[in-house]
């Protein structure tokens, strides 16, 4: 009887240890009494039979409620030249779960056709079932949603990023302007979440205001007028309920997150890639909140 090591019985264990638990793979192969270039073999094996054998997304097909797709690009370096990832996870409306899609890798930096390309991968069992885009600023999203017949939700941290240079308004010390940004920290808050439309007038009254006052930065006031022109994309999640979208794309943010780690020793986009697809079958999901649970203040 063959006592080989079938492909299917490679260790996918070996797999979490290295992905998710990121275990030193030389640590691995002296616990295990072989070679480095044993262990990466292993791995590679194993990751290889997850991907033929695992579909994305875990959802089920039968599920019927609208969908909403959140992205983000997760940016690296392989020979010193720009790639992204374009990663994705759709969820159903009335859940708080974000299936991941299958990432696409591309050379380049992160533009809109890229974003086009990478939608092109998603199932149109998946894609006639979207209602909702939920993104950052990207000027292309607009335009993507559009052609699709979406409608747009912008990401709240992203405009606090980009107001404050960080990811809370209570970082006070990287706006000016005293009083002025006292102003500006509170009105933004309430303009993006008040459902009341006269309220919404009035705050729209204030910000502008605030833009024409020459003690504020120019930086900011330019955001501050970019948000006026935009504003209705920020309250998309008040004006669809039934689509319970999430106000951030903090669900697909925090999985880059894990995935700058695992690939901060990969080299060579081929091996990155199936990393980053055999761990996204390993964590097919990820919580994903609506807007009922603030993820930003």
């Amino acid at each position: 009887m063959d006592s080989g090591r079938r492909p299917g019985a490679i260790s996918v264990g070996l797999v979490h240890r290295i992905l998710t638990e990121q275990e030193n793979t030389r640590a691995l192969a002296r616990s295990r009494h072989c070679s480095t270039e044993t262990i990466r073999r292993r791995c590679r094996l194993a990751c290889e039979h997850l991907v033929q054998t695992t579909i994305l997304p875990t959802l089920p097909p039968a599920w019927d409620q609208p969908l909403a797709i959140i992205v983000d690009g997760l940016q690296c370096r392989f020979d010193n030249e720009p790639w992204v990832f374009y990663n994705m996870a759709v969820k159903p409306a009335g859940i708080s779960i974000g299936f991941f899609l299958e990432p696409v890798l591309i050379p380049g930096r992160e533009e809109y056709r890229h974003w086009c390309q990478a939608l092109a991968t998603i199932p149109d069992w998946i894609r006639e079932r979207v209602r909702a885009l939920v993104s950052d600023g990207l000027p292309g999203f607009k335009r993507i949603a559009a052609t699709n017949g979406w409608v747009l939700q912008r990401c709240h941290r992203h405009l606090d990023v980009f107001l404050w240079g960080c990811s809370s308004p209570y970082r006070k010390h990287r706006l000016s302007g005293g009083k002025l940004r006292e102003v500006i920290i509170k009105a933004v808050r309430e303009i993006r979440t008040t459902p009341d439309r006269r309220r919404v007038d009035e705050l729209r009254e204030v910000l502008l205001d605030c833009s024409r006052q020459p003690e504020l930065a120019v930086r900011v006031r330019g955001i501050v007028r970019r948000l006026l022109h935009d504003l209705v994309l920020f309250r998309t999640y008040l004006d669809y309920p039934e689509l319970t979208l999430p106000t951030t794309t903090n669900a697909v943010e925090s999985r880059n997150s894990l995935l700058r780690n695992i690939l901060r020793c990969v080299n060579n986009p081929s091996a990155a890639l199936l990393r980053v697809r055999a761990y996204t079958r390993q964590h097919p999901t990820i919580t994903c909140n609506g807007h009922e649970n603030p993820q930003h203040f």
